[in-house]
């Protein structure tokens, strides 16, 4: 359904662009949790071949 005040549907392709960021930050802190955790088994893994 077309808003007669937004013919051309500007903000919902603006709402969408706001959901589309939210949802690509939520990536991204995904992604640098993953890599923490990545680097901290790394960590780990170093400090046992040191024993080794």
């Amino acid at each position: 359904m077309k808003n007669s005040n937004d013919p051309y549907g500007i903000g919902r392709m603006k709402e969408k662009e706001k959901l589309e960021n939210a949802r690509m930050e939520k990536i991204e802190k995904a992604i640098g949790e993953m890599v923490k955790e990545l680097r901290n088994i790394g960590d780990k893994l170093e400090k046992i071949e040191k024993k080794i």
